[in-house]
């Protein structure tokens, strides 16, 4: 039996997003420590190929993986979701050493900060 992605650039930028996808699915749904920092280096090295690979020209107009719906929870965060995601990412900030890691978590609390406003502003 062939694959249907047998075909498939594994270190196309659209088989690294998938990567990071699946990685970053199974990282929220893991509970166990060892692990996470296991698919947290995992999802950094494919991050990093992503990376690299958005700098080289590419001709795949649309992903080769099928989206998967239900694989991400599309349900609107509640407030209490959207704050615990604040404390988190201001959490991490204060663990990390690294000038770009502070600054991405700064930019994506921010986002989770402004999301929160509107969904306070809503009700």
């Amino acid at each position: 039996m062939v694959s249907e992605f047998s075909h498939t650039d594994f270190s196309s930028p659209h088989a690294l997003t998938e990567h990071c996808r699946l990685l970053a699915f199974c990282l929220v749904n893991l509970d166990t420590s060892p692990a996470n920092e296991n698919l947290c280096t995992m999802l950094l090295g494919e991050l990093n190929a992503l990376d690299a690979a958005l700098d080289l020209p590419y001709a795949v107009p649309a992903s080769p993986y099928p989206f998967d719906a239900h694989l991400y929870d599309d349900r609107p965060l509640t407030a209490s979701e959207l704050a615990e995601q604040c404390r988190a990412l201001a959490h991490g900030m204060l663990q990390v050493s690294e000038p770009w890691v502070r600054a991405s978590l700064g930019f994506v609390l921010w986002e989770r900060i402004n999301t929160l406003r509107g969904t306070l502003d809503a009700v």
